[in-house]
Order: structure tokens, then C-alpha cells, then sequence
């Protein structure tokens, strides 16, 4: 009993092994059983009697399953062979009676089968693909489904829709067009296996369960977000940040100078160097628009003239020490609202403030016990924030003007990457290593919501302008998060964007790859209200669509 949790009812059915395949019916009533001899028997599960045994399949039952309306009942086997029984003629005669019978076109041994919702098409696994099977037409599989890493555990369908999904050993779900077998997203977030997958009745949430003992309920509506332009870059970023008049974009480096680019054509316009061989990993515009300052492995500062590409200024900031397994050096930095000073962030466990004019050191922060990754600084200019590597993995806010630490956040659950500030100066976001996203009360340092992404890791944590939503970038997805409740309000693109900047107006969200792994290098231009998406779309139409793409592609059951 679902209200109370009561026990309504108990059978044994003596099924004479521990090694089987089970499957029950819709209405609970019968049960199937698959053994290694390749025998399938069904029983009555009221009066534990069994009603038919046959043995028709030459190796031991891999998948068994009914049909929705239990007319029929699919078995697999290690022979290849894929049979669907008659399950009324089944149970009169006492012994298996075939309705349809096929070999599988995969190599592999075949595994668990699952019916559609109108019982007429059968997914059948095999390892890390899915054979999609219409009964009626049994030549060959309809669909073949490729794409996962690892032995896919599950498939679902949804109830309306022409959709399916699999779980997989490669701990992603993957969900496809019914029709055409395209991939149309991938939901990445499980640390283990997604064992199960299910659709909600009104198709709009999946659900999937994982051997990391977390359940997650997906959004399974269409995106809301529409890419506007992908703009070139180099190879290896890691930091993106746009001018303040919006004309331009710079970019930070793993492996070579930093670059500043027209942010309408991705033309390069001024490379900003470090010493020879070495990344420029960091960049930050000064509130004037006409200087950025530049920071990398070296461990140096660099001011820059944005107009003429000229050097106003070098100093050493940090030397020393590793962060992230891989970086030495400045590893991040930031101009304050004013522009009067510039924090930085270093290998070497520290984080310091220049004066912005002359370079004159003005404060040291130290407490942190392992090299620092990244820092922001409040709105009003009041405070600062950093983060630390594993080993220490908290995150310090220090007094801007004294460099008292005010609080200490964490330990968390791995390297903070992205930070920032709301813009009310009264939230603190943190989001890193392992997909966690968190936001603490500035007035008392306390968590206030702990979110987890869609990514394995967080690069960037950016509030919008009004204070209302977060949106994260990470190793495999885009998310929008609304700060109050801590939902996630939509996963606007599955790719690799470590690093995000928001235009001011919040209608573009500019996203760019860190660290590469077969990725193409680029900066995405991203639409975030819907109405902005919407009319991308209608202006990328060059003729109307046909009655099948109307049906296929609206979902609509009579096209205008």
C-alpha cells in the first residue's frame, strides 16, 4: 500500500533455482521465469502453480518481458535468438507457441528486451547497443541504436512521444528519436551506473536510478536555449571574459598567449603574450574598458593596452607550488569594481592585492593550505573570494581593505572552480570538482542550497543580473539554476563550456571549452529567453514544413 506502507500481500513461488530471469505481467498475475538451459516457464502467482515450461531457445534466457497488454512475451537468448510467444496460446497448450521468431543482426549476445508502449515494437540490448525491432517487419531491425560507452541496462519509451531512453554502464542517459534513431541529448551526472530509466505519465520529467545512490528526475522538454553564432578561437582555453562595451572578447590559455577577439566575427585582433612556451591562463578587463590585465604560468602580471596591444606594465605575483595537478604560476585574477586594486591568485597558496596604477603590493592573503585556483570580488568591492586545491578545498572570503579572513567555506567536495558573487552582495556561489554547486549567506557563512550539476565538473558560476538565476558551465553541460529553490530550470546544451560570460543585457550567454578533449575549439553564442530562441529558429526557415516533419518535429496531431 503506497499511502502507509503496509504489506498487502506475500506469495512464494517456487521457481526451483536462485539463477533466473524474472519477469511479471502489467496486472501481477503471472510471472515468467528464463533459466540458463534455456527454459522459460510461466506461473500463476495467486495459487504458485506453473502453467506452461518449454525449452525451445539453445542457450541459457538473456531477457524476458510481456507486453503492455500481456498478449505477448519476448525472450532472448545467448543463441542469438530473439522469440516473441503467444502468451493466451501459451498458457492453453502448456508449452511455448510462437508468434514471431527472428535472428538478431548483432554479433553480440543478446540481452534484456522491452516492449513499446503499443506492444508492437521490441528494443532488444546487446552490450553497449540497442536493436529497435517492428514485429510486423522482421527482416531486420528498424533502428540501431549506437552510442554508449558501456552495456546499456534499461530502455524506456515515452508515453506519447516518439522517444526512448537508455541507461547505461557508462553512467549517462541517452534519449533518441523513435522514428529516426537520432540522439537527440544526452543527460550526463551519475557518478556509477544509470541501472534505470523511466518516463513520468505525461512524458515531461525521466527519471533515472544509479549504482551512485542518487535518483534524478530530468526535463525532458525541448530546449529553451537556441545557439546564435559559434565563434573561432585558438586550441586549449581556458578563460573567456567579454569588454565592457561588449565589442570584444578575450581569452585565456592553457598552453600559449592569450588572445582578444571581435566578438561579431571571432576575427583575432591583439595576442598577449608571456614568456616563451608558457599558458596565459587568465584575463580581466579594467572597469575603464581600456586596459586588461593578463596572468599565467610565469607567474607574472601583465597590464595591457586593449587599443594598441602595448605592455603598460609586468610584475612577479606567485611562484611556486602546483595547482589543479597542473598549473604553477597566476592562476586567476580580478579588477575591482572601482579599479583601484587587482587581486590575484596563485600556485604558491597565496592570494595578493595590487595597487591597479603602480603594481605596489597592498595586501597578502594567507590561510589557505594547498595552491589556489580562482577569485572574485563583491560588487561593492568589500570583499574577495578564493578558492583552494584538494588537500584544503575551502573557500576563504577576506576583508578587501585589511585582508581579515571573514569566513572560511567548506571543506567542500573537491576543488572550487567557479565563484562569484551575487549581485546584492549577499549570496556566495561555489561550484568545482565533482559536479557540486554551492551557495552560502554571506551575512553568517552559512550554506544556504547545495545543488549538483549535470556535470562531472563545474568550471564557472555566474549569476544574471537580477540576482534570480545561476547559470553553470561545466565539462559536459550548460545549466540555468533558479537560486531560491536550487531547481534546475533547464540544461540549455550538452558540451564541453568550462568557462561562461553573460552579456549585459542577460539575453546571450557566451560559453567556451577548457582543456579540450576532441573538441572543436570555440566560443558558443547561446540564447536565453525563449523568445529569443524562438525567433532564431523562425529566422532560419527557408520553407515550410512537410505534413511528416510537422508531425515528426511539433508533436502536433493536425499541422496549420
Amino acid at each position: 500500500e503506497v499511502e502507509t506502507g503496509e504489506l498487502l500481500r506475500r506469495q512464494e513461488v517456487p521457481m526451483a533455482t536462485e539463477d533466473f530471469v524474472l519477469a511479471l505481467s502489467s496486472r501481477w498475475d503471472r510471472a515468467a521465469a528464463g533459466y540458463d538451459d534455456g527454459t522459460v516457464a510461466i506461473w500463476d502467482i495467486e495459487t504458485s502453480q506453473e502453467l506452461a515450461r518449454w525449452a525451445e531457445h539453445d542457450a541459457g534466457i538473456r531477457g524476458l518481458t510481456f507486453s503492455p497488454d500481456d498478449a505477448l512475451l519476448a525472450s532472448t537468448s545467448g543463441d542469438g535468438q530473439v522469440r516473441v510467444w503467444d502468451a493466451e496460446s501459451t498458457l492453453a497448450s502448456g508449452s511455448g507457441q510462437a508468434a514471431y521468431a527472428f535472428e538478431s543482426a548483432n554479433s553480440s549476445q543478446a540481452g534484456r528486451t522491452f516492449f513499446d508502449g503499443t506492444g508492437a515494437n521490441l528494443a532488444v540490448v546487446f552490450e553497449n547497443d540497442v536493436e529497435y525491432w517492428n514485429l510486423a517487419q522482421t527482416s531486420g531491425p528498424q533502428l540501431t541504436l549506437e552510442g554508449h560507452r558501456n552495456n546499456v541496462f534499461h530502455v524506456a519509451f515515452h508515453p506519447q512521444e516518439s522517444m526512448m531512453a537508455t541507461g547505461s554502464g557508462d553512467g549517462t542517459v541517452k534519449v533518441w528519436d523513435q522514428l529516426s534513431g537520432q540522439e537527440l541529448f544526452t543527460l550526463s551526472g551519475h557518478k556509477g551506473f544509470a541501472g534505470r530509466v523511466g518516463f513520468s505519465p505525461d512524458g515531461k520529467r525521466l527519471a533515472s536510478s544509479s549504482s551512485d545512490g542518487v535518483l534524478r528526475v530530468w526535463n525532458t522538454q525541448r530546449r529553451s536555449g537556441g545557439e546564435i553564432a559559434t565563434l573561432p578561437t585558438g586550441s586549449n582555453e581556458f578563460d573567456l571574459k567579454l569588454s565592457l562595451d561588449e565589442r570584444e572578447y578575450a581569452l585565456g590559455s592553457v598552453k600559449g598567449p592569450a588572445e582578444i577577439r571581435d566578438l561579431a566575427t571571432g576575427e583575432l585582433l591583439l595576442t598577449l603574450p608571456g614568456a616563451p612556451d608558457t599558458g596565459v591562463y587568465r584575463v580581466s578587463y579594467h572597469p575603464d574598458g581600456r586596459r586588461i590585465a593578463t596572468g599565467g604560468e610565469d607567474g607574472m602580471v601583465r597590464i595591457w593596452d586593449v587599443d594598441s596591444g602595448e605592455l603598460l606594465r609586468a610584475f612577479s605575483a606567485h611562484s611556486g607550488g602546483y595547482s589543479g595537478g597542473l598549473f604553477t604560476g597566476v592562476l586567476d585574477l580580478a579588477y575591482s569594481p572601482d579599479g583601484e586594486f587587482l587581486a590575484t591568485v596563485g600556485s604558491d597558496q597565496l592570494g595578493r592585492v595590487w595597487d591597479a596604477e603602480t603594481g605596489a603590493e597592498l595586501l597578502v592573503l594567507a590561510g589557505h593550505t594547498a595552491g589556489l585556483h580562482s577569485v572574485a570580488i563583491s560588487p561593492d568591492g568589500r570583499r574577495i573570494a578564493t578558492t583552494s586545491d584538494v588537500n584544503d578545498t575551502t573557500v576563504k572570503v577576506w576583508d578587501a581593505q585589511s585582508g581579515e579572513e571573514i569566513f572560511s567555506l567548506g571543506p567542500n567536495p573537491g576543488r572550487a572552480w567557479g565563484v562569484s558573487f551575487s549581485p546584492d552582495n549577499r549570496m556566495l556561489a561555489t561550484a568545482g570538482q565533482g559536479g557540486y554547486i554551492r551557495l552560502w549567506d554571506m551575512a553568517t557563512g552559512e550554506l544556504a542550497v547545495e545543488m549538483t550539476g549535470q556535470s562531472r565538473t563545474i568550471g564557472s558560476a555566474v549569476f544574471t543580473h537580477d540576482g534570480r538565476r545561476l547559470l553553470t558551465g561545466g565539462g559536459e553541460s550548460i545549466s540555468v539554476w533558479d537560486v531560491e529553490s536550487g531547481t534546475e530550470l533547464v540544461n540549455l546544451a550538452e558540451t564541453n563550456a568550462f568557462r561562461v560570460a553573460l552579456s549585459q543585457d542577460g539575453r546571450r550567454l557566451y560559453a567556451v571549452a577548457a582543456v579540450p578533449q576532441d573538441v572543436i575549439a570555440a566560443v558558443r553564442v547561446i540564447a536565453l529567453p525563449l523568445e529569443d530562441a524562438v525567433a532564431l529558429a523562425k529566422s532560419r526557415l527557408t520553407r515550410s514544413l512537410s505534413e511528416a516533419e510537422c508531425l515528426q518535429y511539433l508533436h502536433l496531431e493536425q499541422c496549420p
